[in-house]
């Protein structure tokens, strides 16, 4: 015995609208997914350039301090320096960094010690008097991808 829907659905001819919609909407969520994509992913490399930036205003930062020797170097001690903002970045499209400084006396007998008084966003505590000083840059980038670059740096008296 034959089936009498078989040759009815082999029958018909052409595509219905709800078809035509399903297909459409799924194609549609695909556009929509690999358009996004693009998108983070054009983020994503733009944030990267702004990090080698970032980097390389700290790593300036740091080699300013240390061109103004060990005096110029102390008379930063224990002063949080948040310096005005920095504009940088590609022709077409400029970033703004912000940039903070925090030079502060570590003790350079020991490990511990290079790091201690810790280095918080907040304050600057001066430590106590010794011949080794740590130098701390932080830079931000206004772009939300990104996030902030620490470097750190010691230098050390020549004098006792």
């Amino acid at each position: 015995m034959t089936s009498k829907i078989r040759p009815r659905i082999w029958g018909d001819s052409g595509l219905s609208i709800v078809e035509v919609l399903a297909a459409t909407l799924v194609v549609g969520i695909a556009v929509v997914g690999v358009a996004l994509m693009f998108g983070k992913g054009a983020a994503w490399v733009s944030a990267t350039g702004d990090d080698r930036v970032a980097a390389g205003l700290a790593q300036q930062r740091i080699e300013e301090i240390r061109a103004s020797g060990w005096g110029g170097a102390t008379q930063l001690i224990g002063t949080l320096i948040t310096e005005p903002a920095i504009a940088a970045g590609d022709d077409y499209r400029f970033t703004r960094f912000t940039r903070t400084v925090c030079v502060q006396y570590v003790d350079p007998r020991s490990p511990v010690g290079l790091t201690s008084p810790a280095y918080t966003p907040s304050e600057c505590p001066a430590g106590p008097m010794t011949t080794t000083i740590r130098m701390t840059v932080v830079v931000t980038s206004t772009q939300p991808e990104t996030s902030p670059v620490t470097l750190q740096a010691w230098m050390t008296s020549a004098g006792p």
